[in-house]
């Protein structure tokens, strides 16, 4: 049940994600058209019952990953696992101040910026707020890629796709970035620096029209643009909103924003540093976990390979930081059935399979020595075990067999005592 949540509140918010990027990608060929389809792109997102999925989605993703991390027995790991686990952890930090500070704007001053007021804000005001925004785009894409890419590369259908997938998941990032950094420039030249001479002409032109003669969102003076209120940038422009579209009015009174933006930033760190301190409790709670384990376990492969380890981890774990190769595609979550094992003999009692492995076994016909490696952790005493698959399987193997006792799998390897 927890690993189906963890797809299913990952695929929510990698959608919310994937959308935000793409309409931020646009702003790299025509900012004003980014803001212009910013509400229709969003649209889906904007209404408060899908706005109370998003948060229960960020919410429930956050504890399944910190019950994940409680629950690891080594944090020795996998490349792979190494990099998913520490861009999971950097996400809350990294996330909260941005998202905290568009939604508390947005209903406590009635203030929703356009994308040049943020570049002015990123870029000008704030660019340490700016460099913590391009390190968030990276570690949520690398972080929902890999674990979107790892759930779909056992699919039978996913070898046709994964060619395009992977070209879609280098241009959406790269032409966010390349918006950000454009955009950012552009907002440098408003203000009177030009890096680069970006101050030559503010935004790309549509064809055919003539260039725009202020930039957008910066008002001439004792001419507040129709878009924007009520922010202050250093460059003097001064930036107004209207009223939202539930004609929330915008607040104007300067002591009551400043008061406001201050509990903003207050509640911001302290949603930070309260996540930091669950982040530490967690890592505590296993270790304290963990203290006991001191009894060896010894693994014996039938190849002659011998492994001895403290206790407690499960046999892919155990495999993987003794450099044993072994199968694993779904990247020890239960599903793919290519660590699968036979027990020729064990000292010791072991577990009964949990429901996930029960599935998997069932579905790959597998006998009644036959365990998972990413589920089994037996305890202390001395275990002989068989790897079933070559431990380099491709993921199109797993749909080439012939119907048979592995009718999802490869050919058995023949593993020599």
């Amino acid at each position: 049940m927890a690993r189906r949540l963890k797809i299913i509140t990952g695929l929510i918010l990698f959608t919310f994600v994937t959308v935000h990027l793409m309409n931020l990608a646009i702003g790299f060929f025509s900012l004003p058209l980014a803001d212009q389809l910013r509400p229709v792109m969003m649209f889906p997102f904007s209404n408060r019952p899908v706005g109370a999925i998003l948060f229960a989605s960020v919410t429930l993703h956050m504890f399944l990953g910190l019950q994940a991390l409680y629950k690891r027995n080594t944090l020795q790991m996998t490349r792979h696992d190494t990099v998913q686990l520490v861009t999971a952890l950097l996400i809350i930090p990294l996330l909260v101040p941005h998202a905290w500070s568009m939604i508390a704007n947005k209903q406590m001053l009635g203030i929703t910026p356009g994308y040049f007021e943020l570049f002015q804000f990123f870029w000008i005001k704030e660019p340490i707020a700016g460099i913590r925004q391009v390190l968030l785009l990276i570690v949520i894409w690398v972080h929902g890629c890999l674990g979107l890419f790892t759930w779909l590369r056992i699919k039978l259908w996913w070898p046709r796709l994964a060619n395009y997938a992977n070209l879609i998941a280098v241009i959406i990032p790269v032409l966010a970035l390349l918006a950000f950094v454009d955009g950012g420039m552009r907002a440098l030249g408003a203000s009177g620096f030009d890096p680069a001479g970006y101050a030559r002409e503010p935004f790309h032109s549509q064809p055919g029209s003539n260039p725009p003669t202020q930039p957008h969102g910066v008002s001439k003076p004792g001419k507040p643009d129709s878009n924007t209120a009520g922010i202050t940038f250093n460059n003097g422009a001064q930036i107004q909103k209207p009223n939202d579209k539930n004609n929330r009015p915008v607040e104007t009174d300067p002591v009551k924003i400043k008061q406001t933006q201050t509990f903003i930033g207050q509640v911001k760190w302290r949603i930070t540093y309260g996540y930091l301190a669950l982040l530490l409790a967690v890592l505590l709670a296993r270790a304290f976990r963990l203290r006991g384990q001191c009894p060896e376990l010894e693994v014996r492969y039938a190849s002659g390979d011998v492994v001895k380890r403290p206790a407690g981890m499960n046999l892919l774990e155990m495999a993987t930081v003794s450099d044993i190769p072994h199968a694993n595609l779904c990247r020890g979550r239960g599903r793919c059935g290519t660590c699968r094992i036979r027990i020729h003999d064990s000292d010791g009692k072991l577990d009964p399979p949990s429901q996930i492995e029960r599935d998997t076994l069932t579905r790959t016909g597998s006998a009644e020595n036959v365990r998972l490696a990413c589920q089994l952790t037996p305890g202390p005493g001395v275990i002989t075990i068989e790897r079933l698959i070559p431990p380099d399987v491709q993921p199109h193997q797993l749909h080439n067999a012939k119907s048979s006792a592995n009718s999802v799998s490869p050919e058995p390897m023949a593993e020599q005592s």
